[in-house]
Formats: C-alpha cells, sequence, structure tokens
C-alpha cells in the first residue's frame, strides 16, 4: 500500500498508509490528519487510475505545488513530493523502503507568515484559522497558555487600588486617610478643628442669649 511521508512541521517523520480516495487535511474526519494551518480543514484527495497514482486539489486555499508550480492535478511517483501550501510531503510506492534512501536533501520549511496575512497574488501564503488540534499521535487539545505571572509590586498596587474603590473616599478618619499625604491629613485635622471651636462658641452665645432674655 503506498504511503505519505511528512518532510517538515509539526508532523515530520510520521508517515500514512493511503489509498483511492484517501483525504489530506486538517479535518477529524480526514484520513491523512495533519497540524499545520496553511493546510484546510479538507485539502487534497488521493486518486488511483489504472497503476498510477494522482493527488488533486479540493479547492483549498493555499492549494498544490509541485517544484513551486500551483496545480490542480499532480501525478504521483515513487519518492515524488509535493507541498499541500506550505508543507513538504513524499509519497512511496514501496513502503518497505524507508525515505531516507531518497535522493536529495529535504526541502527546508518556509517562515510562516502572520495570521493576518492576506493572499495577495501567486505564491503567498494565507494561513487558515485556528481548530482544535491535538498533539501528533493523539486526540488531546491543545494546551492552552498560563497565566502571566504578577509581581509583588504590581500586588500590592493592586490591592491599593481595590481598598481606595471599595472606600469610595468617603471616610476622613479612617484607614483612607491615612494613605493620603501628610499636607492633606493636616488640613482634615484643621478642618475638624475649626469646625468643633465654631460649634463650642455658638453654643456659648446661645446660652448667654438665652440668660440675658430671661
Amino acid at each position: 500500500m503506498p504511503r505519505i511521508y511528512v518532510l517538515a512541521g509539526k508532523d515530520v517523520g510520521r508517515s500514512f498508509d493511503v489509498q483511492d480516495g484517501s483525504v489530506l487535511g486538517r479535518g477529524p474526519s480526514c484520513a491523512v490528519r495533519l497540524h499545520d494551518r496553511s493546510v484546510s480543514r479538507e485539502h487534497a484527495r488521493i486518486e488511483r487510475a489504472g497503476a498510477g497514482w494522482s493527488i488533486v486539489d479540493l479547492e483549498s486555499r493555499n492549494g498544490l505545488r509541485r517544484d513551486g508550480q500551483r496545480l490542480h492535478r499532480i501525478p504521483l511517483e515513487d519518492f515524488g513530493e509535493v507541498t499541500l501550501g506550505e508543507l513538504p510531503l513524499r509519497f512511496r510506492l514501496d513502503e518497505t523502503t524507508p525515505p531516507v534512501a531518497a535522493p536529495g536533501p529535504v526541502r527546508a520549511r518556509p517562515t510562516p507568515r502572520p495570521r493576518t496575512a492576506e493572499l495577495a497574488g501567486e505564491g503567498e501564503v494565507e494561513l487558515e484559522e485556528e481548530i482544535e488540534l491535538g498533539p501528533p499521535g493523539d486526540g488531546g487539545v491543545e494546551s492552552t497558555s498560563p497565566e502571566p505571572e504578577v509581581s509583588p509590586a504590581e500586588e500590592r498596587a493592586l490591592a491599593r487600588a481595590r481598598l481606595l474603590r471599595e472606600g469610595g473616599g468617603s471616610s476622613l478618619l479612617g484607614g483612607d486617610l491615612s494613605q493620603r499625604p501628610g499636607w492633606v491629613q493636616a488640613l482634615v485635622w484643621l478642618v475638624v478643628i475649626a469646625l468643633g471651636a465654631g460649634a463650642c462658641y455658638g453654643a456659648f452665645f446661645l446660652t448667654a442669649y438665652l440668660k440675658q432674655g430671661g
């Protein structure tokens, strides 16, 4: 049975048995499931006609290429290579011979373009949207990135901000006042003393007035 060997990316070194009708892509229903965002969910299909084999593009976004030329259908030969999006693959008719025996160097994987890249013209590769793909060889979901650590200074600043927000600035003599500058605290106490003195003077004046009236 023919096999497809992955020559780069997350699946490098893996191989897949293929037959007439096998679909290659990122989708969970594909016979050859590839972990590469330049590959569409259903990218290409293996077809057999007599003794010959071909790979056919399924109207994928980034297409099939051989020797840098984008083609709809590519005849497959033993040790022949094709590229799905940015991912190079090698086709073997005889699975008993490992692909490392093939002459010539393995093509280097092109540098991925930013996710926001748009298809500007021939040869430009556009990355597909993210889907849940487990690590090669299992069905798990890719792990998420850990939350960034917060330094002690940032924690203290956040705690102080929460204290000020919860206090609302309504307490002048409580813990909220102790967080204010010294001149603010002195001014507040002067106002409190002045109010107290005014209240005492008012009470004294009222008492004297009432005695005179009596």
